[in-house]
């Protein structure tokens, strides 16, 4: 999609459901975006440092200081962003929504591989394997200790397919193995929940405060996270 060299966060944010919208694939007819996070990063720059564009868990005040003083960009007094070539951004689409009910989904994406060789698509992709995530008072970004990949099943009923999970590095072959005990944290007829710790990927900075924290509270934010993900099937 393209981008206007000079607009706000919310008119980028429409281009991109309008382009996802356009190009969801068959099985989502009658759909559109429900739920999405709009995720700016800077190219050549790590993806722990990329930045989340959601007032839910980032106050745009705090969004434009973090677009002026970490990546040098122009924010006009009207909201508007000069944006340059080097931006990139990145819809996460949560959920999709029924045109005709509005009833709404989770949103799933599989990749299509060769039978009988998981995980060998990730291993030609660039894709970062981390999961990640953000502390919605602080805004802090956090990843997975080590790469993460969770392993599925084309048929929800065959709920132990769920289970497994994959440590292997980028550009390797994924191999799926029974996370151990501890890591799955319990099962249901329509979800699985699984232990994951994270780790905060950047310092909060003294000087900018989120949601009316005080600098003192914010440095007191936690550094590690014991977190559980819940996968629905």
């Amino acid at each position: 999609a393209r981008i206007p060299n000079h607009c706000s966060i919310d008119d980028v944010r429409e281009i991109l459901l309008q382009h996802v919208n356009q190009r969801l694939p068959a099985s989502c007819d009658g759909c559109e975006v429900g739920r999405a996070w709009l995720v700016f990063s800077v190219l050549g720059s790590s993806s722990h440092e990329d930045l989340l564009l959601e007032e839910a868990a980032v106050d745009m005040p705090t969004q434009f200081m973090q677009l002026k003083t970490t990546f040098g960009l122009e924010v006009s007094d009207n909201g508007k962003i000069h944006w340059t070539g080097s931006c990139r951004f990145e819809l996460v689409v949560f959920s999709l929504i029924s045109k005709e009910s509005g009833a709404q989904h989770p949103f799933t994406f599989r990749h299509r591989e060769r039978e009988s060789a998981p995980g060998s698509l990730l291993a030609e992709s660039a894709v970062d394997l981390h999961l990640r995530a953000w502390d919605f008072v602080s805004g802090r970004a956090f990843k997975s200790e080590g790469p993460i990949v969770f392993s599925f099943s084309k048929d929800p009923r065959s709920i132990r397919d769920f289970m497994n999970i994959s440590t292997s590095k980028e550009c390797e072959r994924q191999q799926f193995n029974s996370p151990g005990e501890g890591g799955i944290l319990g099962m249901g007829k329509n979800a699985i929940v699984h232990r994951v710790k994270l780790d905060a990927v950047a310092s909060n900075s003294p000087g900018v405060l989120r949601r009316g924290k005080s600098s003192d509270a914010l440095m007191d934010t936690v550094d590690h996270w014991d977190a559980a993900v819940k996968r629905p099937f």
